[in-house]
């Protein structure tokens, strides 16, 4: 005779299976409860006026009463720390050379909240407040982000890597202050006469201009 749960030779058969029913049956009987709560919810007009009256009184989320405000930490030396190892262009504000006149005539434009630079002197004279706030080596590595217009245009197509690379090096001569952006500026953008008809002369259109995104007028626009 076989005993169940061996072989014919007496040999154990392995795992008795198990009955799995009960587990079926309790998840079911939990989705049959949730299924009466959704119900009764869904059936009780009152229940549903008030949750709509809280949400409507209260429609950025159910939150409860603010509580007391905690003690007040020092914020002044921390605050002043975190404010220069950051760099905010629309802070310093932005040197745009070329901007529209349509915009105002000062050397400094003020439109919505940023300041805009056409003169480049006023422009370094703003720098030397950032250094001393900064750092210079902060200002060199990310003056190019306060850049508009023409000015961005010259950066972008006119200098090779190694003139960029040698605008974010520090000066020998002037460690301390962004000397070579200082230079390189004055001359581009408040060159004297001779040198302002001699960059009109040595200036062309070129492909990588093209490949850039200028256009022809901006360029003779730039130009003139």
């Amino acid at each position: 005779m076989d005993v169940p749960g061996t072989t014919s030779d007496g040999a154990p058969t392995g795992t008795t299976p198990r009955n799995t029913s009960h587990g079926r049956t309790r998840a079911e009987d939990s989705d049959d409860s949730m299924n009466a709560v959704y119900k009764a919810i869904i059936e009780n007009p009152d229940f549903i006026s008030r949750l709509a009256d809280v949400l409507c009184s209260n429609p950025g989320g159910l939150h409860g009463p603010r509580g007391p405000s905690g003690p007040t930490g020092a914020t002044g030396v921390a605050l002043a720390g975190a404010d220069h190892r950051h760099w905010r262009a629309d802070e310093v504000g932005f040197f745009f050379p070329d901007l529209h006149y349509s915009y105002g005539t000062t050397d400094i434009v003020t439109i919505g909240k940023d300041s805009f630079y056409r003169n480049t002197t006023v422009f370094l004279d703003r720098l030397d407040d950032i250094v001393r706030l900064k750092g210079a080596e902060m200002v060199r590595s990310n003056l190019p982000t306060c850049l508009r217009g023409a000015a961005l245009q010259w950066y972008t197509t006119e200098l090779t890597d190694l003139e960029k690379s040698s605008l974010r090096s520090a000066s020998v001569s002037s460690p301390h202050d962004p000397h070579r952006w200082r230079i390189a500026l004055k001359r581009r953008w408040d060159p004297s006469v001779s040198m302002a008809l001699q960059n009109f002369m040595n200036t062309w259109f070129t492909m990588a201009m093209v490949q850039s995104g200028t256009s022809v007028v901006q360029y003779f626009s730039t130009k003139i």
